[in-house]
């Protein structure tokens, strides 16, 4: 095991710092994949806690650079630095301020990242196309089921945050942007978010509550598919009896608009999903 491997001490905790990434040539980074994608060095898992993070120049602004390969690019979510002359100048006479990461809550991040898988299935069923993105088309992050589900762990926490467009009244969130670009590439992000802006769909727990009655008519495929999987999380095992009766009797009326429009088909998996909650049956 190699030294550094056991700095990271007994809590396990710290983050691995790869400088200058552009500077190994293909056989260090074909090595570097498996570090950075199984998180182990030889035959030792790095602790859980252990974040991997990375820097480097554009190959093209220095002597000697190699440009990332595609597979080791896969395993990154990129993001463009620059040191703005006035932090620099200030941290000259005050010292670079400290850092603080957010505390985001379980429970509530993986809410929401069911949330936004369903909005990214709705969005894939009509652009199939761009579940893979080109390498040669994106200088640094391109889409792929691996980046996908970098860019809807990403989408949760700056919902759990409020730093989704969704939330914000002007629809716009610099965050939530260059997060998705640098897992997915420019392209495909701006197409996800401008789907994001333009769905109509309801508060899923306000229609299951009965504060709302929608119009499913009223629907594209997309929106519809997204509500009804949107159910599912709070229709599971977590949710009480007292909870769990009058939100079926809504989602029962709801299956059945659905069925006499006949448009059973688009939400057939979440029915599906919900049918192997054994609670919800029983």
């Amino acid at each position: 095991i190699p030294e550094w491997v056991e700095n990271f001490g007994a809590e396990g905790k710290g983050i691995l710092f790869l400088d200058e990434l552009t500077t190994a040539p293909p056989s260090v980074q074909a090595a570097l994949l498996r570090v950075v994608l199984e998180r182990k060095v030889g035959f030792h898992d790095l602790p859980e806690k252990v974040r991997i993070v990375s820097a480097a120049n554009p190959p093209d602004l220095m002597t000697g650079g190699w440009e990332l390969s595609p597979p080791l690019r896969n395993r990154f979510v990129h993001l463009n630095w620059d040191l703005n002359t006035s932090i620099y100048r200030n941290a000259l006479t005050n010292g670079y301020e400290q850092a603080e990461l957010p505390e985001i809550s379980i429970a509530e991040h993986q809410l929401a990242r069911k949330e936004y898988a369903s909005m990214v299935n709705g969005f894939l069923s009509r652009n199939p196309n761009l579940l893979h993105g080109s390498p040669e088309d994106n200088n640094y992050g391109f889409a792929s089921p691996r980046s996908w589900d970098y860019a809807i762990n990403l989408m949760a926490s700056c919902a759990v945050l409020g730093l989704s467009p969704l939330q914000a009244e002007d629809k716009s969130s610099t965050v939530f942007m260059e997060l998705l670009s640098g897992a997915l590439g420019d392209g495909i992000a701006i197409n996800f978010i401008a789907f994001l802006k333009n769905l109509k769909v309801p508060d899923p727990l306000q229609v299951l509550e009965g504060q709302i009655v929608p119009d499913l008519s009223s629907l594209n495929e997309s929106e519809l598919f997204i509500l009804f999987n949107s159910f599912v999380p709070l229709l599971d095992k977590s949710v009480d009896d007292e909870t769990l009766y009058p939100r079926s009797k809504v989602l029962i009326s709801l299956v059945d608009q659905v069925v006499e429009t006949n448009r059973k088909d688009l939400i057939f998996p979440a029915v599906r999903s919900m049918a192997k909650v054994e609670h919800l049956m029983a």
